[in-house]
């Protein structure tokens, strides 16, 4: 069947639309974000003119926030050595199952929306099972024994968690005074309901730390192996894209792939290990 000349011509100008779009949104979408985005906009977790404190940024700090009002309100708040630290993942009422998530700007979602960020993901996937509330503790630039502080004061503050996940990205060279303080702080970590989780195991190897904590039998979860068993279903979302994982060339944070690939194998795990008491 032979095609009228207007309908071919429509078909092509359709067609050169769609391959314009494809270009754009393959290879334009990271400089757009690098030019117009990156360091400047407060809804990617940037510090700008609308956002100067943390509370300005809304709901991606309401958890943070709330924390460090009861810090600041609570001058007689122990955080004594021997505090108790089980069920660090999460904390429960009598109908909602709680997780806490600690951490730094990965956390924190630097770069992407609130709503892209695992936690979030994370949050939303539960809820279609049951109820669920993640309190998400993530301020930029926090290092392990900031996310201490933060776990021991938001039991405090939010009672003890069913399930919670800490970041475990410093990296600490094995030769400097922090990483001997990291590891004399191990003895007052919790091991029992928690995830250390290695949010650059996408594509880094671990990190000495995860060593320590690994050998010292604490939980460390990494993403890479989750990944590799369901590459398929991420294809499309890696396909010209030279490193998936990071925001943008200018942007190393994880990108909304990657912590979809976060918030889909802690899912899993939560949901399939008794461990974590959520069925």
């Amino acid at each position: 069947m032979r095609l009228s000349p207007p309908f071919t011509k429509c078909l092509v100008v359709f067609l050169v639309c769609v391959l314009s779009f494809a270009v754009i949104y393959f290879f334009g979408s990271e400089m757009l974000f690098d030019r117009f985005i990156y360091q400047k906009s407060g809804a990617y977790g940037y510090w700008s003119e609308n956002t100067t404190r943390l509370k300005d940024f809304g709901e991606r700090t309401k958890d943070l926030v709330s924390l460090m009002d009861y810090l600041y309100s609570s001058p007689q708040l122990a955080l004594r050595e021997n505090a108790q630290t089980e069920n660090i993942l999460g904390a429960t009422t009598n109908d909602t199952y709680t997780i806490f998530v600690i951490g730094d700007s990965y956390v924190f979602g630097q770069g992407i929306r609130t709503e892209q960020r695992f936690s979030n993901v994370l949050e939303k996937k539960l809820n279609t099972m049951k109820k669920t509330r993640v309190i998400v503790l993530g301020g930029p630039g926090d290092n392990f024994f900031d996310n201490y502080i933060k776990y021991l004061a938001a039991r405090q503050r939010f009672g003890i968690p069913n399930t919670a996940g800490q970041l475990v990205n410093d990296s600490l060279s094995k030769d400097t005074k922090n990483f001997c303080a990291f590891k004399n702080l191990l003895k007052y970590l919790p091991k029992d309901n928690t995830l250390y989780l290695s949010m650059d195991s996408l594509e880094w190897p671990s990190t000495p730390m995860q060593t320590n904590l690994i050998d010292k039998g604490f939980a460390v979860f990494f993403f890479d192996d989750y990944y590799k068993k369901h590459k398929g279903d991420y294809f499309f979302n890696t396909l010209f894209k030279k490193d998936p994982f990071s925001v943008s060339k200018t942007e190393p944070h994880p990108s909304v792939l990657a912590n979809k690939i976060f918030a889909d194998s802690v899912f899993e795990e939560i949901t399939t290990n008794q461990k974590w008491s959520f069925r």
